[in-house]
Order: C-alpha cells, then sequence, then structure tokens
C-alpha cells in the first residue's frame, strides 16, 4: 500500500509547474522512498530474528512498529485519506506525511540492536536466510540504500524536518 501511496504522489509531482516547490515535494518523495525502504529492511530483520529465534531483537522491532502503529491498518489508511485531498493540498500533505515519515526512521533510530557488530552479525544472518531464495543482491542493495539515508541523515539531519 505504501509503494502504490508514493507512486500517486510521484504521479502527483508530474503535473507541478513551479520548480522550487517542485524541488522540495521531490526531497519529500525521497524521504519517503527511504522511509520505505528502512521499513522494510527492519521488516526483513523482524522476520529474520524470529527465525534464528532472537527474540530480544524481535520484541525490540516489533514493539517498535508497535509504538508507531504500523500493524493497525489507521496508519495507511490516515495517509490514503490525506492523499485523496491531494489536488487541492499537496504541500500540506507532503509535509504531513514528511513528519509521520520522521517519527518512523526518529523511532528506528533508537533501536538497540544496530550496532556495528550487532549490524554485521545481523547482515550476516539475514544473508544467510537469503541465499535460500536467492535475494542477496537485493538485500545487499536496500542495505547499502538504508546505509546511505542514514549517512545523509547524520550530515543534514533537519533539512525536510518542520
Amino acid at each position: 500500500m505504501k509503494k502504490e501511496n508514493i507512486q500517486l504522489i510521484f504521479e502527483e509531482l508530474k503535473k507541478s509547474k513551479n520548480e522550487d516547490i517542485l524541488d522540495d515535494q521531490l526531497g519529500l518523495l525521497q524521504n519517503q522512498i527511504n522511509t520505505f525502504k528502512v521499513t522494510h529492511l527492519h521488516s526483513i530483520s523482524m522476520v529474520v530474528s524470529l527465525v534464528d529465534e532472537d527474540l530480544i531483537t524481535f520484541y525490540e522491532i516489533y514493539e517498535c512498529f508497535d509504538k508507531l502503529n504500523m500493524f493497525s491498518s489507521n496508519w495507511e489508511k490516515e495517509v490514503v485519506d490525506n492523499l485523496k485531498n491531494i489536488s487541492s493540498k499537496l504541500n500540506q500533505v507532503l509535509f504531513s506525511i514528511n513528519k509521520l515519515e520522521t517519527s518512523v526512521t526518529r523511532e528506528f533510530q533508537k533501536l538497540q540492536y544496530i550496532t556495528d557488530s550487532s549490524f554485521k552479525s545481523l547482515n550476516n544472518s539475514i544473508t544467510e536466510q537469503l541465499k535460500s531464495i536467492n535475494s542477496n543482491t537485493k538485500f545487499n542493495n536496500l542495505l547499502n540504500d538504508t546505509s546511505s539515508y542514514r549517512f545523509h541523515n547524520v550530515r543534514n539531519p533537519d533539512r525536510f524536518l518542520l
């Protein structure tokens, strides 16, 4: 559903004529794409942690998702409802979504299981799990994108924050 929302925003952005507004909106869209990737990464980590019987990591990620109401349909429903009014309130919707995306990113940054050593261990564990389904390349791309985005946020933490 998130992927469809991002695609809907992209289609609306293609109609924009003002370059300054378009630049800001493209930055917000990039934040949404990166949040989608980060959420995807932590979802995979949660499943792998469960398979590996690492229940501490599993419940830490679970609590983070639960705190963000990602297990309920309300979170996506709120985004979809806002997107239906996109033609008249595109900026307000994008900044509102960006605020939500920022809270998601900040909450994930609080997770304790991602330290340098545990990140390597998690990477190895996930890589082993993905070998059985031949998705190693896709995961590495996701991991690289996530790492790049984390590095970008460290250097520019308030670029699109409200």
